[in-house]
């Protein structure tokens, strides 16, 4: 249950007052059914605010952050509430590629929002959603309405709202990409060999990184072996050959310097093949290999840690201990860790490596009573071990294991 936080009530007040001097009127309305602000001008388009979203931020930041949450709302309100009919919207809806934390994060705040009130009969308190898309585990592509400051996730409730499915409403999406998307690539150049491997996108428009769902931009290409794709930001799509050796540094070396900007997307290279999008790797004994590899790795260890805070924030972990993805690089080679102490049952993060260690000691110290291949753990635990649906993933150890579990694990 969330705690110290505003009823929906006074938070559809709170907002009311932010966006609106007079707050509350005959033209600005609260509808407890949707949880939104609904605004009707006389002889003006009705305007529809969602407030699950805004909630569940409002209610997860320090009271000294809220007052900046709210001068947001209100500098967006008027352009960021959702028109109230398809019709209106559908010009203006777009795929939009985005890290699937982010829409994990998003849906956790969104159902914290929208958390039961027992005692008020009048709320829908079914959570609300963003609907999505997953796309090579690392990304997510989600429906928004594209508006001239901002872009907005558009959520289960308020497709609900119009009246239309997410598999309908995303082909329009999709069709309204494509309408945008004339015009063509260009070769990049390597400074120092003056030689070009990478087709670079053009667009500049925030739905660059979208392109990868339109088929016929990668056929265009002539690359050598399958087409690799590079996705720093929504502004780039990056294009390369899976045998080019080349172009796949240039797109590694554009990944890591993206980790520098405002908002990368995951440090991630992504090919189709025929079972959908897949994340690419050179082969391991590749020098490429460990270089993507430590990148992906310092991207996970931190949205783990950020997994951990929001889970901490948001349910009772005495009893459930939430373990730590570990990130040990030596040698050109990255191997990840997570060390399961003795205790009841815990989240463990899926990691390369699993060690069980006993009580600590007088001196602290704690003695390995098991370690191995994550893939080895979870075959002697078995139905022990469950994945509970988290992202990233996370699995639930229902019980610390048996001596003779611990001996079929072994020691490395």
């Amino acid at each position: 249950m969330v705690t110290n936080r505003p009823s929906y009530e006074q938070f559809a007040a709170l907002i009311a007052e932010t966006i609106k001097p007079g707050g509350l009127s005959s033209s600005l309305t609260y509808d407890s059914d949707a949880f939104a602000l609904v605004e009707a001008p006389e002889g003006a388009p009705v305007q529809r605010l969602l407030l699950g979203h805004y909630f569940g931020e409002y209610c997860a930041l320090d009271s000294s952050e809220r007052p900046q949450l709210l001068a947001k709302i209100s500098k967006l309100y008027g352009e960021s509430a959702f028109p109230a009919n398809f019709e209106d919207a559908k010009a203006r809806l777009m795929p939009h590629l985005i890290d699937r934390w982010t829409v994990f994060r998003t849906n956790m705040n969104l159902a914290l929002g929208m958390a039961k009130e027992l005692d008020d009969p009048n709320i829908d308190v079914t959570p609300d959603f963003a609907p999505f898309v997953v796309i090579a585990d690392a990304f997510a592509m989600v429906l928004a309405l594209d508006l001239s400051s901002t872009r907005l996730i558009v959520t289960h409730r308020q497709l609900a709202s119009w009246g239309i499915e997410f598999d309908q409403a995303i082909e329009v999406a999709y069709q309204n990409l494509i309408a945008r998307s004339g015009g063509s690539f260009e070769m990049l150049v390597d400074q120092e060999t003056g030689l070009s491997s990478v087709y670079s996108s053009t667009w500049h428009d925030g739905y660059d990184s979208s392109r990868l769902i339109i088929d016929e931009l990668l056929k265009q290409f002539k690359v050598q072996g399958d087409h690799v794709i590079g996705i720093p930001d929504n502004n780039q799509l990056l294009i390369t050959g899976s045998e080019d050796r080349r172009g796949l540094i240039a797109l590694y070396q554009m990944l890591a310097d993206a980790q520098n900007l405002q908002q990368p997307l995951p440090p991630v290279l992504v090919h189709k093949t025929e079972s959908g999008w897949q994340r690419f790797a050179p082969p391991l004994l590749d020098p490429l290999n460990p270089l993507l590899r430590g990148l992906e790795t310092a991207y996970l260890s931190d949205i783990y840690a950020s997994q951990k805070a929001l889970l901490l924030s948001s349910m009772d972990v005495e009893s459930l201990p939430i373990l730590d993805y570990e990130r040990r690089e030596s040698e050109d080679v990255v191997h990840t860790w997570t060390v399961v102490p003795k205790v009841q049952h815990a989240l463990i993060p899926e990691t390369d490596y699993v060690k069980f260690v006993a009580e600590p000691n007088q001196s602290g110290e704690s003695k390995t009573l098991a370690s191995a291949p994550f893939e080895k753990v979870k075959e002697v635990l078995g139905d022990n071990l469950v994945d509970v649906d988290q992202y990233p993933v996370r699995y639930l150890m229902r019980s610390y294991p048996t001596a003779d579990e611990l001996s079929k694990i072994g020691i490395l």
